[in-house]
C-alpha cells in the first residue's frame, strides 16, 4: 500500500512538471509569433476546406491578442473563446492544485440540461458567425 502512495505522489509531480513543460513553450510561441502573420501555426482545416468559420476560428489569434493585453481585439476574433476561458482556466488550476497538494478535486455535478444548453449555444454561435448579414458579421473571425 505504501508503494502505491509513493508512486501516486511521484506520478502527480511528474504530471505537473510535464504540464508546465508542454504549456510554457506553447504560450511563449503564441506570445512571440502572431498567428495572423506567422507560418508556424497551421490554418483552420474546416475553413480551408469549406470557406466557413468553425466555432474555433480566431482562437489562436485571439489568444495572442489576450497575451498582449488586447481584450477587445480578442473578443472581436472569437467571443466564445474569451467567454469560456475563465472556466477552462479555473478547471486547469484546480487540477494542478490537486496534483500539487495531493488532495482530490471537489467534484461538482453539472446538470445534463446545462451541458446540452452549452452545446446548443456553441452550434448557434457556429451558424450565426457564418450568416453574411450585419448583426451576425460581427461574430465572424
Amino acid at each position: 500500500m505504501r508503494f502505491q502512495s509513493i508512486w501516486s505522489r511521484n506520478f502527480r509531480s511528474w504530471r505537473l512538471v510535464g504540464s508546465f513543460a508542454l504549456v510554457l513553450p506553447c504560450v511563449f510561441a503564441l506570445f512571440t509569433y502572431d498567428p495572423a502573420q506567422s507560418d508556424i501555426f497551421p490554418p483552420c482545416p474546416f475553413r480551408f476546406l469549406t470557406g466557413f468559420d468553425c466555432p474555433g476560428c480566431g482562437t489562436l489569434r485571439g489568444l495572442h491578442q489576450l497575451l498582449r493585453g488586447n481584450i477587445l481585439s480578442a473578443l472581436d476574433l472569437n467571443v466564445m473563446m474569451v467567454l469560456t476561458l475563465p472556466y477552462l482556466g479555473i478547471s486547469l488550476l484546480t487540477v494542478l492544485a490537486a496534483d500539487f497538494t495531493g488532495r482530490d478535486v471537489v467534484r461538482v455535478s453539472v446538470p445534463a440540461a446545462l451541458i446540452w444548453g452549452m452545446l446548443g449555444a456553441l452550434i448557434l454561435f457556429w451558424i450565426a458567425r457564418n450568416i453574411p448579414v450585419y448583426p451576425f458579421t460581427v461574430l465572424a473571425s
